[in-house]
């Protein structure tokens, strides 16, 4: 059985983890009509998009392709946003929902840095270190429409 390389393991986690906080807030803004919320919405969405895309070129130039999320995460996750704010769609509880999806994230890039320390790529560790500060000011403005 083929051993995955952390490092690439680490870059398709960080792939994942903007792909879906970008799909995630593409849902969300569709449901929030408040202006200065939506605002900070966009501005997320257009951050995680631009690590998704850092994360895919780098990807590449490992002579990799970024691994998607599948069908069923997507459908999952979707499904999840619908139930979750059938009575609620106040930015209060909206915002409680994102700060649960990125502190996830954050757990989730923050055990692979710690369990390869100073071993990976410094590009892969500089953009895994930059998904976790990102996600973290991300929480700390979604705190104040709590």
């Amino acid at each position: 059985m083929q051993q995955v390389n952390p490092d690439i393991q680490m870059l398709n986690d960080i792939y994942k983890n903007s792909q879906m906080g970008r799909k995630t807030l593409e849902e969300i803004t569709e449901l929030t009509e408040d202006p200065q919320f939506l605002e900070v919405l966009q501005k997320q969405r257009d951050w995680y998009t631009k690590m998704n895309d850092e994360a895919s070129l780098l990807l590449r130039s490992h002579g990799e392709e970024p691994k998607k999320t599948g069908m069923w995460d997507d459908v999952s996750a979707s499904l999840m946003i619908k139930v979750n704010t059938l009575t609620d769609r106040s930015p209060s509880h909206l915002a409680q929902m994102l700060v649960q999806g990125s502190s996830m994230g954050i757990v989730d890039i923050q055990k692979e840095l710690n369990q390869q320390g100073d071993d990976a790529d410094p590009n892969i560790l500089k953009l895994a270190k930059k998904l976790v500060n990102g996600e973290e000011q991300n929480v700390e403005i979604l705190k104040k429409f709590l």
